[in-house]
């Protein structure tokens, strides 16, 4: 269940703000000091990366860690080998450089597209 959710709740949370990002929406993805006209589309995707990515992680590790607990009160190996699972699940997701250029040029296109529809 937490694989599932892992996957598909990120990816709701992603196309929303995708959606405000095309529709010219303000939402406070720049708490920095950074200008928001210098970064262009690049800032509001990195955040969206960032979010769609610890919301993924978080829920990946809070069955991890209930796995574990279940082994630690039961003995039983299934929920080790659970929480193991779930672990290289979240390894599989780990921020490469590559992967993060592959997903912001993809993002990017999405965005051209649906912009283009939009006007």
């Amino acid at each position: 269940l937490a694989l599932v959710a892992g996957a598909i709740v990120p990816k709701i949370i992603m196309s929303n703000l995708r959606q405000k990002l095309v529709e010219g929406q303000e939402w406070n993805w720049n708490p920095s000091s950074v200008p928001m006209g210098k970064l262009g589309d690049m800032g509001p995707l990195a955040a969206i990366y960032q979010i769609r990515l610890i919301i993924g992680l978080a829920i990946l590790e809070s069955a991890a860690f209930m796995n574990v607990i279940a082994y630690m009160t039961e003995h039983q190996t299934i929920s080790l080998g659970m929480a193991a699972a779930l672990l290289f699940a979240m390894f599989l997701k780990f921020p490469w450089r590559i992967r993060i250029e592959h997903w912001v040029r993809d993002e990017q296109k999405t965005l051209d597209q649906l912009r283009k529809f939009h006007k």
